[in-house]
């Protein structure tokens, strides 16, 4: 059994790691039950993409923190897509038709251009 007060105790490492976060950015013209799908697809494939490095990252207290974002439309997010480079994925849904880009997920440092989105 594992003592709390012993766990508590024990010093935490902090590394640059850390400062990662996982973010998600999707379309506000869609449903907010297909958002968060959209989402939930764009998250799993980005950890299957960096399974190696997001496990070693995520191995803190209190697991990785996560912010999700929106877009208006699927223009904006292929801007975001662009910013973002091979550090994002995005997902593009193949139920839908034309297969459209619908969510993005990012796990890297926060970047400045975060700010001009809202949040989901």
């Amino acid at each position: 059994m594992i003592n709390l007060q012993q766990a508590n105790n024990v010093p935490k490492i902090q590394t640059p790691q850390s400062e990662k976060k996982l973010f998600a950015i999707t379309r506000t013209d869609m449903p907010w039950s297909t958002r968060v799908v959209q989402i939930s697809h764009a998250i799993s494939m980005l950890i299957f993409k960096n399974h190696l490095e997001m496990e070693t990252d995520w191995d803190n207290e209190s697991g990785a923190n996560f912010i999700f974002y929106r877009t208006a439309n699927e223009q904006e997010l292929k801007k975001w897509l662009e910013i973002l480079g091979d550090s994002a994925q995005g997902f593009y849904e193949p139920d839908f038709p034309g297969c459209p880009l619908t969510a993005i997920a990012y796990w890297g440092e926060y970047h400045t251009e975060f700010a001009t989105l809202g949040l989901l």
